[in-house]
């Protein structure tokens, strides 16, 4: 005999005498108690009514387009007036930024402006005075001096222009009834 012989052989003997120990003699019917008690069974009725089908599936849901929001300028955001995932339209205000550096910028400029139409001023006044130059000789000016608010008026200035053999100014002598004779030599 093979060894897979033996091994059904004993598997039908044990499948034998496991059906004879269940047979038995012993009383078949129940016990005179028993069959007096009635079990207790709870009874429903059913009533039709809808049922709600709700399916929970885990995913992870994927954008087709994507839209990056970004600012044509820096500063500190103060508030978004959007929430993410909303639809925004073109020309919708998203952020509010603080306005304290862009109003310190505008004022700076202004400040610059105003400091570039005060010196425009100062030099079309000093472009009149020049103006008033009168050549009184060779290389001699004549500068008329308007009477001061608190002094007496000093008279003309004379410029007189020193100039060397090329004919290159080297000095100025300045004079009036004040200052005379003040020499001004060109130190190269």
């Amino acid at each position: 005999m093979t060894a897979r012989s033996v091994l059904h052989n004993s598997v039908m003997a044990l499948l034998l005498a496991g059906l004879l120990a269940g047979c038995s003699e012993g009383p078949a019917s129940p016990s005179s108690e028993d069959s007096l008690s009635v079990p207790e069974v709870s009874v429903v009725e059913l009533q039709p009514a809808p049922l709600a089908v709700i399916r929970e599936l885990p995913g992870r849901i994927a954008p087709t387009r994507i839209a990056e929001v970004r600012a044509r300028v820096s500063g500190i955001v103060v508030n978004r007036n959007f929430e993410q995932g909303s639809d925004v339209k073109a020309g919708d205000v998203l952020y509010e930024l603080d306005a304290r550096p862009f109003e310190i910028d505008v004022d700076a400029a202004e400040a610059a402006f105003r400091k570039a139409t005060a010196v425009l001023t100062q030099e079309k006044k000093n472009a009149k005075r020049m103006e008033m130059l009168a050549p009184v000789g060779p290389d001699v000016w004549a500068l008329p001096c308007p009477r001061a608010l608190d002094h007496t008026p000093p008279g003309d200035w004379t410029l007189a222009f020193k100039r060397d053999e090329t004919g290159e100014v080297i000095g100025v002598t300045v004079g009036c009834w004040l200052a005379r004779g003040l020499a001004y030599t060109r130190i190269v």
